[in-house]
């Protein structure tokens, strides 16, 4: 089931004012796959036919592999966490106690797991303990496991405020230069980028 969420204005005798806060929505137009019982299988980012379309796919290979689990088929385990992942369903508790159940994978699969999973640990982090994560985020960098994508983002983003915080304009520089070889490139990060090179110079100055 597919339900796009795009109100323009109150409606008189509106049954479900509150549908789109509800269901996660943020902005117009939102676009969600929902299941029968109205609950939500994933927020669709893109708004083109091949965005669509992929997230189609990644939702319906989901449902064959839960399909799968429950006729008893051992041999997907792997395969339906990352999906589980893929597709925001999994927590990083829950992900990392389903990965002790596995038996050995081959590396190919034990790297794309573990970047998953290190995704899911800074992102859990930082929403347990907001802006009290620096310390255990700063742990996760010095064992060289670094998120990606939007995780490493949020990541390198945490680990500056608690340099700032620490008045550690040094720290502070290595973790913008990593950040800015990483995420550079993409245009809306200058001016967040322009921010925390003017917070450099305030540390170095001691502010």
């Amino acid at each position: 089931m597919v339900l796009f969420l795009h109100i323009s204005s109150r409606v008189a005798d509106e049954p479900y004012p509150r549908l789109l806060r509800d269901k996660g929505g943020s902005g117009f137009p939102t676009l969600l796959f929902m299941d029968a019982a109205g609950d939500v299988l994933l927020k669709q980012r893109g708004r083109d036919v091949e965005a669509f379309t992929t997230s189609l796919e990644r939702l319906e290979r989901w449902r064959e592999l839960e399909r799968l689990r429950a006729s008893g088929d051992p041999g997907i385990a792997y395969e339906l966490l990352m999906a589980e992942i893929d597709l925001g369903r999994v927590d990083f508790p829950a992900a990392a106690a389903q990965r002790q159940t596995f038996g050995e994978l081959d590396p190919e699969q034990e790297r794309a797991l573990d970047a998953q999973l290190t995704n899911l640990e800074s992102e859990h982090l930082i929403k347990k303990k907001g802006p009290h994560a620096g310390p255990d985020l700063l742990q996760m960098w010095e064992a060289g496991r670094i998120p990606t994508g939007a995780a490493g983002r949020g990541f390198y983003d945490a680990l500056l405020d608690h340099a700032a915080d620490q008045k550690d304009a040094k720290q502070f520089v290595r973790f913008l230069s990593e950040m800015k070889r990483a995420y550079g490139k993409e245009r809306r990060l200058r001016p967040y980028f322009k921010e925390r090179q003017e917070q450099v110079r305030d540390l170095r100055r001691g502010n």
